[in-house]
């Protein structure tokens, strides 16, 4: 451009106002469309910025509500669960085993216990146990609080008050196309500086070399490119927005091209993330359960005949527990049924209430004094409520966590020593369940003759009474086997990562036609080395009973041997293996807001086929930015080299700066 306003200047100077005239329209017309097209993209990206905004749980009118963290007012009652970015600072009113990472505002990186009690005014920002504070994060349990400010009026607005904006940093195109432009100004001098030196030669006047100079000028620049680049940029941002894929970084549109690896979730990615219970082992033996989607209709079958549940104990204290072990919601809107919380503990309300077992109704007639909410490093969750002899507390988990805390077992109706040999048959139904592409949860309880002030979980550990195992089936999104078709077609590995059963996992693999590989679950995973895992990890298609911190090492596996790792996740600790992958993808729909915060990329449907349709975009974007570059180039070249032979051959220009 400033080249070009040269040219433009030195036409001026010499009487051509005519020349002068076109190539400052020229700048002109370019500086427009770029321009508006720069803000159009801004715009594009600010509100697809705010589709994925942090969002808060706030308890309004006594119902809970989702809405943007922005509309947090001091006095809001919030409801914080693990993985929840903190929206605003609030005071603790109830909690559970909550912890805090406070180290965007103290800088300690070690979680901080809360708890519900008054401290003195005077107490320091660090020591304050009974506050939370906007921008830290919910690492463990859940808690309410009522809102004490918001915005500029927060500790951390406090402090961003006087911090200056930080320049934003070029993207790898900007900065490809910055260095071409500056080579191009360096190649433009220095043939100006030969056209001048054999123009001299010719005898030509410094009028003429003055217009010489402004041709070649105007010949060597692509003066068209970055309103070019802009359009190609904003128009594919566009169209992954409408394909539900929202770009948070623009980064992430010129590597997703790039893309070789495509590590997912299984579930609600890969599948629908409506599960729904179909089989429970209870009693030594299987019950079918019917019925589809959360609508609380369904027959339970024995030996494929229906029977009537509610006279099995057994069954009936495994669905009671199901449903009060739980966190999840059954809500009948518009005449169907929805799920207000996880799938998978939603399909444990759905079960319980074919046999009548309401959850909102039976917790109206029951207080809940303590739990211990699921965290994925101890596989279970723990609810306990007042009964008639003290309390009962109900747990949930993976079947080898909860038999491990398990001293007994209820087998129609009567407590018996859990034996080697019982563990065996319920490991082996938990297997047979896996086998059928079932997710399965165990289910026990244990009575306690005291309530204790907050249950932890030592207090568990060899004294729970099993209950049987829930299967539960998760049916695949039907366009996800042709996205998969589609990832081997374009040469991209998809890997399946899932904290289901190995066999569970391996079932659904082949179900969704991955390619074949070695399934390696997350004990399995622990024992290999850093280096051992990098020579494997081509021959891995799926990674089963997988902690997030695992995908970390999963991620660095892959780009050690120079793949580009596309990784999906949703959780918390799902964020430092977002961060080291070349393209970090959050759910939009079931995703923390940490997740968010940490990702590149976010699905708003959480739907694996979005990131394969995303990956080709970003291909068909780059492919459009190099035809469109070396088209400008090459006409540039052809014009500067026509201007350099035939002023060395015949000492005129053949194309004036207007023509040109």
């Amino acid at each position: 451009m400033y080249v070009l306003l040269a040219a433009a200047t030195i036409s001026l100077a010499t009487g051509h106002y005519i020349d002068a005239a076109v190539v400052f329209g020229a700048l002109i017309l370019n500086a427009v469309i770029g321009f508006v097209q720069e803000q159009q993209a801004q715009q594009a990206m600010e509100a697809l910025l705010r589709m994925s905004a942090p969002k808060a749980q706030v308890r309004r009118r006594d119902t809970v509500m989702s809405i943007s963290a922005e509309s947090v007012v001091p006095g809001d009652i919030l409801v914080l669960e693990s993985g929840n970015l903190v929206p605003a600072d609030a005071r603790v009113i109830e909690e559970a085993t909550l912890k805090v990472n406070e180290s965007s505002l103290t800088g300690e990186s070690v979680s901080v216990d809360k708890e519900a009690y008054p401290l003195a005014e005077e107490t320091p920002l660090a020591e304050r146990e009974n506050m939370v504070y906007a921008g830290t994060i919910v690492t463990h349990g859940r808690a309410t609080a009522v809102v004490t400010a918001t915005g500029m009026g927060t500790e951390m607005g406090k402090i961003a008050s006087g911090i200056q904006g930080v320049k934003e940093a070029k993207t790898p195109v900007q900065e490809s196309i910055a260095s071409l432009s500056r080579y191009l100004v360096v190649v433009v001098l220095g043939i100006i500086a030969i056209l001048i030196i054999v123009g001299l030669q010719r005898g030509l006047d410094s009028i003429e070399l003055f217009m010489l100079a402004v041709a070649a000028a105007v010949s060597a620049i692509p003066e068209g490119l970055p309103a070019v680049v802009t359009v190609v940029l904003a128009i594919g941002m566009r169209y992954m927005a409408k394909r539900n894929a929202i770009i948070r970084r623009l980064v992430a549109v010129e590597t997703l091209g790039s893309a070789t690896v495509i590590c997912s979730d299984k579930t609600g990615t890969l599948t629908m993330n409506e599960m729904t219970v179909r089989r429970i082992y209870v009693d030594g033996q299987y019950i079918e359960v019917t019925g589809e989607g959360y609508e609380p209709v369904g027959e339970f079958r024995r030996d494929g005949k229906a029977f009537n549940p509610g006279r099995d104990t057994s069954l009936g204290l495994l669905l009671r527990t199901g449903a009060l072990c739980n966190e999840a919601s059954l809500v009948q809107r518009g005449g169907s049924y929805e799920i207000v919380g996880d799938p998978t503990e939603g399909a444990l309300v759905v079960a319980a209430a074919k046999i009548g077992l309401n959850k909102e109704v039976m917790q109206q007639n029951l207080k809940r004094t303590c739990e211990i909410p699921f965290e994925s490093e101890q596989q279970y969750m723990a609810v306990g409520y007042r009964e008639d002899a003290g309390v009962r507390v109900y747990v949930k988990g993976s079947t080898e966590r909860i038999l491990s805390m398990s001293q007994g077992i209820l087998i129609h109706g009567k407590w018996t020593e859990l034996t080697d040999r019982i563990s065996r048959d319920v490991t082996e139904a938990t297997e047979a369940l896996a086998r059928d592409a079932m997710r399965t949860i165990a289910l026990a309880y244990v009575d306690l003759e005291q309530e204790p002030r907050k249950l932890k979980c030592g207090q568990l550990e060899g004294r729970l009474t099993f209950l049987g195992i829930a299967g539960m089936a998760d049916p695949p999104r039907q366009e996800v086997k042709r996205a998969i078709a589609q990832c081997k077609e374009a040469g991209v590995r998809v890997v399946m990562i899932t904290g289901d059963h190995k066999t569970t996992a391996k079932a659904i693999a082949d179900e969704l036609n991955l390619p074949s590989g070695r399934a390696v679950d997350g004990p399995e995973l622990k024992k290999i080395s850093d280096e051992e895992l990098a020579r494997e990890i081509n021959n891995i298609t799926v990674f089963s009973r997988i902690e997030p911190l695992d995908k970390l090492r999963i991620v660095n596996a892959l780009k050690s041997r120079n793949h580009i790792v596309a990784m999906t996740g949703d959780g918390v600790n799902d964020a430092p293996a977002l961060k080291a992958s070349n393209i970090g993808v959050a759910m939009g729909q079931t995703g923390t807001d940490v997740a968010k915060q940490a990702s590149d990329m976010v699905l708003a449907d959480d739907n694996f086929a979005t990131v394969v349709a995303a990956i080709e975009e970003g291909r068909a974007i780059f492919n459009r930015l190099r035809n469109v570059i070396l088209f400008l180039l090459s006409t540039n070249i052809g014009e500067l080299t026509a201007l350099i032979l035939t002023v060395g051959i015949v000492g005129k220009a053949p194309l004036l700066a207007l023509q040109i």
